[in-house]
């Protein structure tokens, strides 16, 4: 958060008159309340007659007990037109990684004011006179920030906080009162709107966090899922700026990762298609686990599978399948008949990419969950949004019984009388060790029923075999 300071002590128009001494002290407490919670802090004056000199002293003070250097956003921003002013000079030379400059366009109290309050999250008013009262209109009327006027010390702070009482602004939450005496009481009013601030923080990584989930399990999601989102922004009141900057990142990368899986069952399929058209009905079996593992939609896949059909039926003519033609994939003369294992790994691979790329946005990891639960409790009912993982080790023994099937149909093409063992021996061989240990991972807890269930094909008998030499090899 970045607060800025607008205020002076008082003068002989105000009433009641407040102590000169304890304005100073109050407006330093404040400066070091602000460096304690790492808020930056924006100053527009460096007259010793303002709240601003004496929130600086404060802020220095806490610093420079602290070993380690502030970032940007918990520096002090000094709006002046000049870097040589005799009262802050000081302070910058000793301190030269507290501070940056702003030269505001024109040399005005207005311009400099103005450009402060771009540069806020809060505005904080402690006393002050025409020229303050300005700012916290142009605060309140135009820019929609929060405004927090300590009244402790009359002045146009006091006008304002009276004003916001009668109006029942909701943004002090009714805890302010005209008659201020310590500094204990204007901390504490500073602490609400610093958990204010946290709690909206913390509700926009949650949605983050639902987003990615989302997004992962299901994308495009559904008009359920949309509206379960839209009615969290609502409740939770997030600004819209802030939803946009969040979803438009983490939609692109998923947009871009979906494409690659879309990608990748064109190449599978075409591979399949190759071997054998018409499909069996344990190819199309395995496809269509294929099609789960990779999370498509039913209209993608057969929007692909016609493409890739029709690109066939006229004669390879087209761009896809000239260029697959052309590959290494299909180069029989040279025995190089793809490597499904590798696309299907691949997936696994992208997958685990994908979610690193979009982790880095979150701090929240998902990788290794079955179920997520989300609940928020709005208005005394819980509102959960629950989500369901396909498990790693079935998509793996799915993988991997579409890969012993593929392996054994190319064996078949020139040799179609091999026996069991050796389309086993064939499978072993052509298998990556990645897979493998994959695999034997997935089915350290299995069973001989277990393999069956995933090895449903008519190489049932191969494909036990296989695995059962990569558990106990030998």
């Amino acid at each position: 958060m970045i607060v800025a300071i607008y205020g002076s002590y008082p003068n002989a128009e105000w009433e009641p008159l407040a102590d000169i001494e304890a304005f100073k002290s109050t407006c330093r407490e404040i400066g070091r309340y602000f460096a304690e919670c790492r808020f930056g802090i924006v100053v527009t004056s460096e007259k010793e007659t303002t709240a601003d000199y004496y929130v600086v002293q404060g802020f220095i003070e806490v610093w420079n007990k602290r070993n380690d250097l502030p970032k940007k956003s918990e520096r002090c921003l000094l709006v002046m037109a000049t870097r040589t002013s005799d009262a802050f000079y000081r302070y910058t030379k000793e301190n030269p990684s507290l501070f940056y400059w702003r030269k505001p366009p024109e040399r005005t109290r207005l311009e400099r004011h103005l450009v402060g309050l771009k540069e806020c999250d809060l505005v904080v008013v402690i006393g002050g006179n025409d020229h303050t009262s300005n700012a916290a209109s142009v605060t309140q009327q135009l820019l929609s920030k929060p405004l927090l006027p300590i009244g402790t010390f009359g002045g146009a702070a006091s006008k304002f906080l009276q004003q916001m009482m009668m109006e029942k602004d909701e943004v002090l939450n009714g805890l302010i009162s005209a008659n201020h005496t310590n500094i204990f009481k204007i901390l504490a009013e500073l602490e609400v709107l610093r958990q204010r601030e946290k709690q909206y923080e913390d509700r926009l990584k949650q949605y983050e966090q639902l987003f990615i989930e989302t997004t992962q399990r299901n994308y495009p999601y559904t008009d359920e899922e949309r509206n379960g989102l839209h009615f969290l922004r609502q409740t939770w009141k997030l600004k819209n700026e802030d939803i946009v900057q969040i979803e438009d990142r983490i939609t692109t990368r998923i947009k871009q990762h979906y494409q690659e899986k879309i990608k990748q069952y064109q190449q599978n399929f075409l591979e399949v298609v190759k071997l054998e058209n018409p499909l069996s009905e344990n190819s199309r079996m395995n496809l269509e686990g294929l099609k789960k593992v990779l999370g498509l939609k039913n209209e993608d896949v057969t929007l692909v599978e016609s493409e890739v059909i029709s690109d066939i039926e006229n004669g390879n003519k087209s761009g896809t399948s000239i260029a697959l033609h052309n590959s290494a994939i299909y180069n029989i003369g040279s025995a190089t008949f793809g490597n499904f294992a590798h696309n299907a790994q691949s997936n696994q691979s992208n997958s685990q990419n994908h979610e690193e790329i979009v982790m880095e946005t979150s701090k929240f990891d998902f990788r290794s969950a079955n179920v997520g639960n989300f609940a928020e409790t709005v208005h005394g009912d819980q509102k959960s949004i629950q989500h369901i993982y396909a498990p790693e080790q079935k998509q793996t023994l799915t993988e991997a019984a579409f890969e012993i099937q593929r392996l054994i149909k190319q064996l078949e093409m020139t040799n179609p009388n091999a026996t069991e063992a050796e389309q086993a021996a064939y499978v072993n061989n052509q298998t990556t060790p990645k897979l493998k240990q994959r695999v034997v991972a997935a089915l350290q807890a299995g069973s001989e029923a277990a393999i069956e269930e995933f090895l449903d094909n008519p190489y049932v008998n191969v494909g036990k075999a296989v695995v059962k030499s990569w558990i106990k090899p030998g």
